[in-house]
């Protein structure tokens, strides 16, 4: 362990940041898609602070896979995101993942997207920030899923 693994606090807020920051873009080049819910399922692992407290933390990419293969633990969570987000300017890789995947299904023709739903896997860093492996090597890193269900909004 480096020391410097992210509270899992830090890594669902940047998350859910980055959900209300892409839900609040809404136009004809996104197909006027939101994201309805999220289903986020990290690799955690609990380290004793000096204070002798649990704390659960999310393993940065400077922590290989092999270092964790009996100290890691599974949290599922599942949200909704407001209907009306009230949501920062925010950007990030994640953001922009996901305005490019909801932009390609725009691009559908004459198709009427009912819904759609993407899946990223991430690694963090130690700042808690999301690598969706954009110029990153993140070939031994602990990874993490994001499952992310589209669906059209009635009026942008």
């Amino acid at each position: 362990m480096t020391g410097e693994e992210p509270p899992i606090g830090r890594v669902i807020k940047t998350i859910k940041r980055a959900i209300g920051a892409s839900n609040k873009i809404c136009s004809e080049s996104d197909g006027g898609l939101r994201i309805r819910s999220a289903h986020l399922t990290l690799k955690v692992i609990a380290i004793r602070d000096p204070d002798s407290a649990v704390a659960i933390r999310v393993p940065s990419v400077d922590v290989g896979v092999k270092d964790l293969k009996l100290l890691t633990h599974t949290v599922d969570i599942g949200v909704v995101p407001p209907d009306a987000p009230d949501a920062e300017d925010f950007s990030s890789a994640l953001v922009e993942g996901v305005n490019a995947v909801k932009a390609a299904l725009a691009e559908t023709d004459q198709f009427l997207v009912t819904g759609s739903t993407v899946t990223f896997s991430f690694a963090v860093d130690k700042n808690g920030e999301v690598l969706l492996g954009d110029n990153n090597d993140l070939s031994a890193a602990v990874t993490h899923s994001l499952a992310l269900t589209l669906v059209p909004v009635v009026a942008c």
